[in-house]
């Protein structure tokens, strides 16, 4: 299926200026966003799902880490694409396609 149900609005990637890291970097002396205490403290960054900071700390230091992902999409959508914004939460990814009106893949 086209991609054009995300118009311009995409997840960053790692070559954009270095402001993206991998998941197994949060935290890390890598990360220009997350300070170290993110992985002990999550809610003062904003992770209000459980299921988030699990994933976090599942993928720290471990970049072979499988982690599940979740991503809100239109009805008859049934792949991820890469540059798509996911989810570590299918919790947050239900509420993104309750507010789309669309399911989560």
């Amino acid at each position: 299926m086209a991609e054009n149900y995300r118009l311009s609005h995409q997840a960053p990637g790692p070559e954009e200026d270095g402001t993206t890291i991998s998941l197994d970097q949060i935290g890390s002396t890598n990360d220009e966003v997350f300070p170290p205490d993110v992985l002990n403290n999550p809610k003062n960054y904003g992770l209000k799902h459980p299921s988030t900071a699990a994933a976090l700390n599942e993928a720290q230091d471990n970049p072979d880490a499988e982690i599940r992902i979740w991503r809100a999409v239109p009805n008859g959508v049934t792949t991820i694409n890469p540059g798509d914004w996911v989810a570590l939460s299918k919790e947050y990814a239900a509420a993104e396609a309750r507010f789309e009106g669309s399911t989560i893949i």
